[in-house]
């Protein structure tokens, strides 16, 4: 982006966190903190130790939630045992991108994070934020149909060629959304786990349709939060409030899940103060995904009126060349869904309160 003028330097800078600490909400805080306190150093203006610029939560309230829900589990044997179910399949599974990568299995402890990036100028993004609102989905519920029908033509070019594709994808939530006693500026690490996973029946001719489909996952999505699946998906793996999740972070299990997601939404407010002498003018978020059996992450965000997008691939279970034809297709698909569809009558605009998703709203 450019830099304002009367700015006189440029810095890269790069910020590393741990993610049994902070989550995406806790990390910008700290980059518009940061932002802050540069400015007044250069002003002159003295830093005050004392000052608490954030709280440091712990998980108490998201405990006392799942404790809830495993009551519920309790006497509903037969939701018990479709969470069972689902989770069995989940882990027991392979996932169609898997299979369509000669990589053998193991090799994911070998792999290297890598990431591609991508950003949308102001004019498409907000052709595209319009869009969504027009056609009653949320941006995340039209990325995720976006992700889906690119996978398809990844598919149908690997020789997979299906009437119906049974497409699993996971998503991070901000488990802060169910909180009773909602905490400005609280840290720590607040997304659910395991993540909400969705499996969407797509039909080969998902694209051709798009927005119908679209619609389809807005609503399942909205479904399943509602009903706090990923609390529900919390009391069924947590033994204990306190449970070590350290043999899940070093297993390298394969699962039917093609990738997660991680969507913060418009960030502008966190970040960007006008600042007399420092000012954020680009970042991106990326995760290390090396030694996991995470195939792939999309993470996305929109800052200053641009969506800034990441793709996070482990070497070990995806080509860079897969990686990169997906990230081609997804916005290839982007492109023409924003130029056709002119004569289609718009759905009802979602309500501006309307917050559907992931780590600090929805971009609606």
């Amino acid at each position: 982006m450019d830099i304002p003028e009367g700015l006189e330097h440029m810095t890269h800078l790069f910020l590393g966190f741990h993610h049994g600490l902070h989550d995406a909400t806790s990390n910008i805080h700290v980059c518009g903190w940061l932002i802050d306190i540069l400015n007044d150093v250069i002003a002159g203006v003295p830093v005050d130790d004392d000052i608490q610029l954030g709280s440091f939560e712990s998980y108490e309230q998201t405990n006392r939630l799942v404790a809830e829900k495993k009551k519920i589990l309790a006497v509903n044997p037969n939701l018990k045992t479709e969470l069972v179910y689902e989770r069995a399949a989940k882990m027991s599974g392979l996932s169609l991108l898997r299979m369509i990568n000669p990589v053998p299995l193991g090799s994911e402890k070998n792999g290297k994070s890598l990431h591609l990036k991508h950003m949308l100028d102001k004019p498409t993004t907000g052709r595209f934020l319009k869009k969504c609102r027009a056609e009653g989905v949320t941006a995340h519920a039209a990325f995720t149909a976006l992700a889906n029908v690119a996978l398809l033509d990844i598919f149908r070019e690997k020789g997979i060629v299906l009437d119906d594709y049974v497409i699993m994808s996971s998503h991070v939530v901000n488990n802060r959304r169910y909180w009773r006693d909602p905490i400005p500026d609280s840290m720590g690490c607040h997304v659910c786990f395991p993540l909400l996973d969705l499996q969407t029946l797509t039909p080969q001719n998902a694209s051709q349709n798009f927005w119908n489909y679209a619609r389809s996952i807005h609503m399942d999505l909205k479904k399943q939060l509602d009903s706090g699946k990923p609390l529900l998906q919390a009391a069924l793996n947590n033994s204990s409030p306190n449970q070590d999740y350290s043999d899940y972070y070093q297993g390298t299990n394969t699962g039917l899940s093609n990738y997660s997601t991680s969507n913060m939404g418009d960030v502008t407010p966190m970040v960007s103060q006008e600042r007399e002498n420092v000012r954020l003018t680009y970042f991106y978020r990326t995760i290390s995904v090396s030694h996991t059996s995470n195939t792939l992450s999309h993470i996305m965000h929109t800052y200053r009126g641009y969506f800034i997008y990441v793709m996070d691939y482990n070497t070990g279970t995806v080509q860079t060349k897969t990686a990169e034809r997906f990230c081609q297709k997804i916005f290839t698909h982007l492109d023409k869904v924003l130029k056709s569809d002119k004569n289609v009558p718009h759905k009802l605009p979602l309500p501006q309160h309307c917050t559907i998703f992931t780590d600090v709203e929805e971009v609606v």
